[in-house]
């Protein structure tokens, strides 16, 4: 375009022609010049920087993950960050998750600090659906321009309610012009709508932390998103109520101790979770960990878990008064009552001796699975043993991983190891001498069994001290050819 004008420049009289080198060089430094500032024009508005609203926490980002519990109180700034466009006026709205925050306050930030404004306007909160509509403010005359910078534009201030993930949404939504971001700059003298806006949400999470004894040892850690109530261990079982948001997604994870080798059950409102995919059980060498997820609402929770425990449940003597060196019955009860089938030795102690059985043994070794029992009777000799008044406990051995051993020991009873013949007194118990007291109780139940008879007055049987559980001629004879005896 440049050299067709200089040529036609050149065809016009002499005095144009002789100057048309310096005409042509002038159009081309103005036609290269135009094209400078428009490149320049164009660069100066490609630069300018899109402005950015953030919800900020006290951490300083957008995001507070377990840094609040049910109760705490916190505020969160709306952050503006516009380097290059003056503001002019704002609104700013809000949801969240009621179930999770209720907002108790709000407030203007210090933007627009030292400049003439209309005044700040605040929205109105709404805890019953979860949302605050638009607060705002606007520059006025004697302003002519814009703010630009970073800062605050408003707080809000939130107390926690509940547990689980809560977005903090600033973002507008189409549907509801109450809530979301606009940003306004002055034009000559119209408002005009900054456009794009790069809006950036905080994020909240809450996770509830209980953490509950165990009887079998240890504690057990509940974290999850939800509320945690109720939260109680029976023998072998963790019960806690959840709720949270209805519809949405829970989880749970239990850090339970490894008090021996288990089997872990959940159940949700008494429905067993079988994996896949849930639940999902893992171990290190100290303890289990359990995690799960479920559609929230309100559930009843259980972690059963297996317990290894044997207990003594009874013991019971067959006489209260045994002739010295005669026998006597003592029979125990024992019960399984952990998860797993168990061997484990049973033994019977006068005072804190044990007592010898027969085979030489102290104990007898019994095999039970869960949840069954079995009874022990032990034939006592009293031979060797001085004459007094004696207690008789049973007691097991702990079982491995065992933890509950208040009932691995029981006493009952205490048995008086008297003279032979004397088995009564005048108060009822043996008085250290073989007499008609003697005597006539032995003959007044003659002929009866025990145990419609008592057992003290079975002396003997066939087996010289063996009693055989009838009232006869041997216990009377027995009685009579001790009779005038007195303990020396």
């Amino acid at each position: 375009m440049v050299m067709n004008i200089c040529f036609e420049l050149a065809g016009r009289g002499s005095r144009i022609g002789m100057n048309r080198k310096t005409l042509s060089t002038s159009f081309c430094i103005v036609t290269l010049s135009s094209a400078l500032l428009g490149i320049l024009f164009i660069t100066l508005v490609k630069a300018q920087t899109t402005p950015t609203v953030s919800v900020i926490f006290p951490n300083t980002t957008n995001s507070s993950v377990n840094e609040y519990e049910v109760c705490d109180t916190f505020r969160v700034n709306i952050t503006v960050n516009s380097p290059d466009i003056g503001i002019w006026s704002w609104q700013v709205g809000i949801y969240f998750d009621k179930n999770i925050l209720e907002c108790v306050n709000l407030g203007e930030g210090t933007f627009f600090a030292g400049k003439y404004i209309l005044g700040f306007q605040p929205g109105t909160i709404n805890n019953t659906s979860g949302y605050i509509t638009f607060s705002g403010n606007s520059l006025r005359d004697p302003e002519t321009v814009g703010v630009n910078g970073t800062g605050v534009l408003m707080w809000f201030e939130f107390h926690v309610i509940g547990c689980g993930n809560c977005v903090l949404n600033i973002t507008e939504s189409p549907l509801d012009l109450q809530c979301g971001v606009k940003l306004n700059q002055r034009v000559d003298s119209s408002l005009v709508r900054i456009e794009p806006v790069i809006v950036i949400d905080g994020s909240f999470t809450n996770t509830e932390s209980v953490e509950i004894p165990i009887p079998s040892g240890g504690n057990a850690t509940i974290e999850g998103n939800v509320t945690i109530t109720k939260s109680v261990v029976t023998k072998n079982a963790l019960h806690f109520d959840v709720s949270g948001p209805s519809g949405s997604t829970g989880w749970i994870n239990i850090t339970f101790p490894m008090v021996n080798t288990t089997e872990i059950k959940v159940f949700i409102n008494k429905v067993k979770l079988t994996p896949p995919p849930f639940p999902i059980i893992t171990a290190n060498a100290t303890c289990y960990f359990i995690y799960f997820e479920f559609s929230l609402s309100a559930h009843e929770i259980a972690i059963q878990f297996a317990i290894a425990d044997v207990a003594v449940t009874d013991v019971v003597t067959s006489k209260t008064v045994v002739n010295q060196g005669y026998c006597m019955n003592i029979t125990l009860t024992v019960e399984n009552q952990g998860d797993f089938t168990e061997t484990f030795n049973i033994t019977a102690l006068c005072d804190e001796t044990a007592i010898s059985l027969l085979s030489g043994k102290n104990y007898t070794t019994v095999t039970l699975k869960s949840g069954t029992l079995a009874t022990v009777t032990i034939n006592w000799n009293t031979t060797g043993i001085a004459k007094g008044n004696f207690t008789i406990t049973a007691c097991v051995n702990l079982v491995p991983g065992e933890t509950d051993t208040a009932d691995n020991n029981l006493t009952n009873g205490w048995i008086i190891v008297a003279m032979i013949g004397d088995i009564t007194g005048p108060d009822g118990w043996p008085d250290g001498e073989c007499d008609m007291r003697d005597v006539g109780l032995v003959a007044r139940y003659f002929g009866q069994d025990v145990p419609l008879a008592p057992a003290n007055c079975d002396l003997t049987g066939p087996t010289t001290g063996v009693p055989d559980g009838e009232i006869d001629m041997r216990d009377i004879g027995l009685v009579a050819r001790h009779f005038g005896e007195v303990d020396p």
